[in-house]
């Protein structure tokens, strides 16, 4: 055989080799992306799932607490009363029924406003005839230089 059939055998096996690792690599991708397609689908029913559950527990606990309030109207209590958790501390602590309220005194009208802020009446006689000092010349300094020469913060330049 000589070099030319050689050559064209090996560009032959060559082309064989690619068409072949070119339908493996193709395989390999679909595999990926069916494979990705299932995972994104089974997070986006965990998440949806997931968010329906907080969802739940949001609306039970929005009752719960409307419940709660309309048993501290009442008075009554799912619980026993001789059971004291935190829970029932805090809708103990919290109800505006269980604080010492002290009542507005019989002398006191609600619908009076306050009166407006009026300032003494000495004030204005205090400060109408008070003499201020006097104010400086702006010339008064020209003499004086304010700027120092020479290097001052003591490094070695």
């Amino acid at each position: 055989m000589g070099m030319v059939e050689e050559l064209a055998q090996l560009a032959e096996n060559n082309r064989e080799e690619l068409t072949r690792f070119r339908k493996e690599t193709q395989e390999a991708f679909r595999q990926i992306r069916h494979e990705h397609r299932k995972a994104t689908t089974a997070n986006e029913k965990l998440v949806e799932e997931q968010e329906q559950q907080l969802h739940e527990k949001s609306q039970h606990a929005k009752h719960d607490e409307l419940e709660a309030a309309s048993q501290r109207k009442i008075g009554h209590t799912h619980e026993d009363p001789g059971t004291d958790t935190p829970h029932t501390r805090a809708i103990r602590d919290n109800d505006p029924t269980n604080r010492n309220i002290t009542p507005n005194h019989p002398d006191e009208d609600e619908d009076e406003e306050p009166e407006p802020y009026r300032r003494p009446q000495h004030w204005h006689d205090q400060n109408h005839h008070e003499e201020k000092p006097p104010t400086p010349s702006p010339h008064r300094d020209w003499g004086r230089s304010t700027r120092r020469i020479g290097n001052h913060n003591n490094e070695d330049d």
